[in-house]
């Protein structure tokens, strides 16, 4: 009984050392995350090896490949997709800055002329490739769609990035 009633008469001390223990979490927390002002925590869904993911890019990512599933596809192996695409272009491209693996502008022009050698649109009267095509092609979608030159622009980065990993792995197979 003399225990229960020294409590009672410290109740507000032992309140208050309550609300301080309650208050000190929720203070660790909100310094851990980056404050609550910040929505870095928010926007980013995983980092890999420092780089973070941002969650609107995942997520276009992501709806980009349900498209191109189509519906053979569930969103479940659209996302496992685009995260498996994701953690390889992160270490791809630190293993190119390691190493120095660089493509250069001529190379990309060559394997993007390579792979557009079939297309009739590109191609003259006699069938073969036509540089000039290709460049009045480009121009012309520069000029009317920035959608459509946008596009042309990440054809060329996948274009310049199969490169490099093709230069990448071929190093390897060399080592072994």
């Amino acid at each position: 009984m003399a225990v229960l009633n020294k409590i009672r008469q410290r109740s507000v001390f032992l309140i208050v050392i309550i609300a301080l223990a309650l208050f000190s979490f929720v203070l660790a927390d909100l310094i851990r995350n980056g404050g609550a002002i910040s929505q870095k925590s928010q926007n980013t869904i995983a980092t890999i090896n420092g780089n973070d993911i941002d969650r609107t890019a995942f997520a276009q990512k992501v709806e980009a490949a349900s498209r191109s599933f189509g519906t053979n596809g569930s969103s479940i192996q659209a996302v496992n997709y685009v995260w498996n695409q994701e953690v390889r272009e992160v270490l791809f491209d630190e293993q190119f800055e390691e190493l120095g693996i660089q493509v250069g502008e001529d190379e990309v022009n060559i394997l993007v002329q390579e792979s557009l050698a079939n297309n009739p649109t590109f191609q003259n009267e006699a069938g073969v490739f036509d540089k000039a095509k290709l460049q009045e092609y480009v121009a012309n979608v520069k000029a009317t769609s920035p959608e459509a030159y946008q596009q042309w622009l990440d054809y060329e980065a996948s274009v310049s990035k199969g490169a490099k990993e093709e230069a990448y792995l071929n190093m390897i197979k060399a080592g072994v």
